[in-house]
């Protein structure tokens, strides 16, 4: 449903799968990722941030780190940026040099916006 733009009914199995398997993390990153695309970034973050919390994974923080900064959550933003480059130093270069530049992006902006 997610890949075909129904991403509202995606949601509502996600939801039902995670009353299922409150356990399954993958469950959490789809729905998470699907609110994201939607716009509800608060909401992706909640999925998200259990997803990391059940099994942390790169694409995990990864996403995390794009819901926090899309919902205006600047410093959990790079927090979350700075902890996958720390713990995953062999991710792809084109990753990691993504998350590098969106770090360094969320540091000027929030040491401009402390000034």
């Amino acid at each position: 449903l997610a890949s075909t733009g129904s991403l509202k009914e995606a949601i509502g199995i996600y939801e039902s799968l995670i009353a299922d398997f409150p356990g399954e993390q993958a469950f959490y990153q789809y729905a998470g990722i699907a609110s994201s695309y939607l716009g509800e970034f608060d909401r992706a973050v909640s999925f998200l941030r259990r997803a990391v919390d059940i099994a942390p994974t790169p694409t995990g923080f990864f996403n995390l780190a794009v819901a926090y900064e899309k919902s205006g959550d600047l410093k959990n933003a790079a927090a979350t940026f700075r902890t996958y480059l720390e713990r995953y130093p062999n991710e792809k270069e084109s990753e990691r040099r993504a998350a590098q530049a969106e770090l360094e992006s969320l540091e000027r902006k929030i040491g401009g916006a402390s000034r």
